[in-house]
């Protein structure tokens, strides 16, 4: 059943046994295991079926410290969450997201990386990544290479030096949460979907332990509540901590904040383009056909360049990925790298730095620019990137390209003073606004000085080729993957929730997001989102056993 918000009568009461807050992945994947069971389940959206352009502005915030997007950039208001803004191309008409774990490594407590270490272990959460394949439409539970490679030709670079090796990306469609969601909002009769509703409030008991309720508005500014016995929060990230921060009626610095640790330990997925591997052997370009976004056996797939564990551990690196972008010699020329620079910030919507040399250096090589704008005209130049492949199939590669664009997605330390906040700015409903304090530190400019040398040394002993790197360590400080601030720990010195996802200062309060997470690895975080929320579903499901009551959703009504 479909309730839409703007049809409740101001200062109407929603009730269930269970509400979740937020239809993206983690939403709709709580919801999808709740189907069918002997609870009433209720999950309310921000947004409705269709984008808004008014809702943009409850995402606007502002960052301090080195440059960060703002966070309305990349967050979404709609059923299926910000996968509706997913855009790389998949194939086949379909447009998605790349998938994989997290490694083994990321969930360790590391000697080198300070405040890292899950209170869970990737073989705990196992069982539910392989659960997490299903609800998230991928292929088989398989990220190494031999799976892939089996019944083709393909093959990986060939490493001799045991510091670096490859490793697999999944694609999958963002239709799975964009456009399949009717199984939850319709057709389950224990399940009621709020849509346009925004939850402005957690409220609480005098003693501040148990959540009774929330407080929510419809896009008209009328209040509305919901009475529920468990709420899950399954915003994004950024969201999450903001609503926390600003349910302070019985928590005067935020639900979850006792220790200031909410807010903190903020990270993303810095990126890091125009680094260049140019082959020792140009046929390598006909052997590389594995690192290109293509179909195999149905299902999308790229490989990554990665380091082994061995090389993290003796050289206490942070984490991170390689992705391979063969393009042409015109690549490296002064005009094309100020061209690329200047697009770049576009794009992030950030004012390009050197801007006056940019532009000079763009003039002066007006008639290149012109000529490789002509190639692509003619298609001549394919320009594979982050959100587009398609060059394995290509004739004569060894002819058409002379290097490898080298793409990194980095891990960042958790840094207690990288944090969320509330600013002062008000945002259409009346609330206070995030304020983002953010910046590399030096453990993370390090981390990338001394990961070069290990990749360089290891390509030179593999006899590969060589590798070129800019002077700038990181080109972007965003992959819109906003991770921490309300991270697990099991002692709430340290963290907002514990193992399970329950807000330690709570009794009835679950978080489902990528905000749970102590570190972020390298890796897109919805698989792992989606894993913790199917691990969430087994624990609450666990607890409800022992309330044998069935309802349907026709009893969730507004008093």
């Amino acid at each position: 059943m479909i309730i839409d918000a703007r049809q409740l009568a101001p200062g109407s009461t929603l009730e269930a046994d269970i509400c979740i807050v937020g239809a993206g992945p983690a939403g709709l994947t709580l919801a999808r295991e709740f189907k069918d069971q002997p609870l009433k389940v209720l999950i309310i959206e921000s947004g409705g079926f269709k984008a808004k352009r008014s809702l943009k502005k409850l995402n606007e915030g502002t960052s301090v410290g080195d440059p960060y997007p703002n966070p309305r950039w990349g967050r979404h208001r709609q059923v299926g969450g910000t996968a509706n803004r997913w855009l790389v191309d998949i194939g086949s008409g379909l447009y998605g997201a790349r998938y994989a774990p997290l490694d083994p490594i990321d969930f360790e407590k590391r000697e080198w990386l300070p405040n890292s270490g899950w209170p869970i272990s990737r073989a705990t959460l196992e069982p539910y990544y392989a659960r997490a394949q299903k609800h998230t439409g991928l292929g088989p539970y398989e990220y190494e290479t031999k799976a892939w490679e089996e019944g083709t030709s393909l093959k990986p670079l060939s490493f001799t030096g045991g510091d670096m090796t490859t490793t697999m990306f999944q694609f999958g469609p963002k239709d799975v949460w964009t456009k399949q969601y009717a199984d939850v909002t319709e057709h389950a009769a224990n399940i009621t979907a709020v849509v346009n509703g925004t939850v402005l409030e957690i409220e609480t008991d005098e003693g501040g332990t148990n959540v009774t309720g929330l407080r929510a508005v419809n896009p008209d500014r009328q209040q509305f509540f919901i009475k529920a016995k468990q709420v899950i929060l399954a915003m994004g990230c950024i969201e999450i901590t903001r609503l926390l921060l600003l349910s302070r009626a019985k928590h005067a610095n935020g639900i979850g904040n006792q220790n200031d640790v909410l807010g903190r330990y903020f990270m993303d997925h810095p990126q890091a383009y125009l680094n260049v591997f140019t082959p020792s052997d140009r046929n390598l370009f006909n052997q590389t056909d594995l690192y290109d976004l293509r179909p195999m056996k149905n299902y999308g797939v790229m490989a990554k360049l990665v380091f082994t564990e061995q090389a993290m551990r003796r050289d206490h690196l942070m984490n991170m990925c390689f992705v391979l972008f063969p393009r042409r010699d015109h690549f490296m020329s002064e005009a094309f790298q100020s061209f690329f620079n200047v697009a770049l910030a576009v794009v992030h919507r950030q004012r390009p730095g050197n801007l006056v040399y940019h532009m000079t250096t763009m003039l002066k090589g007006a008639p290149h620019l012109a000529q490789i704008g002509l190639w692509w005209l003619q298609g001549k130049a394919p320009y594979p990137y982050l959100s587009k492949g398609g060059w394995a199939p290509l004739k004569n590669k060894s002819e058409l390209f002379t290097m490898f664009e080298l793409f990194s997605l980095v891990e960042q330390a958790p840094d207690p003073s990288n944090y969320i906040t509330l600013g002062n700015q008000l945002d259409p409903n009346g609330q206070p606004k995030v304020e983002i304090h953010w910046k590399f530190s030096s453990l993370d400019k390090d981390n990338v000085v001394r990961s070069r040398e290990v990749m360089r040394n290891e390509f030179t002993k593999s006899g590969l080729g060589t590798l070129q790197f800019t002077q700038e360590l990181f080109t972007s400080p965003s992959s819109v993957h906003p991770i921490g601030s309300t991270r697990m720990s099991d002692d709430p010195k340290y963290g907002v929730v514990d193992a399970n996802l329950k807000v330690h200062s709570m009794n009835n309060l679950y978080l489902a997001s990528s905000s749970v997470f102590p570190t972020g690895g390298y890796a897109n975080p919805t698989l792992t989102v989606v894993a913790l929320a199917c691990r969430l579903a087994d624990h609450i499901k666990a607890q409800a056993q022992s309330v044998p009551t069935v309802t349907t959703s026709h009893d969730l009504v507004a008093k």
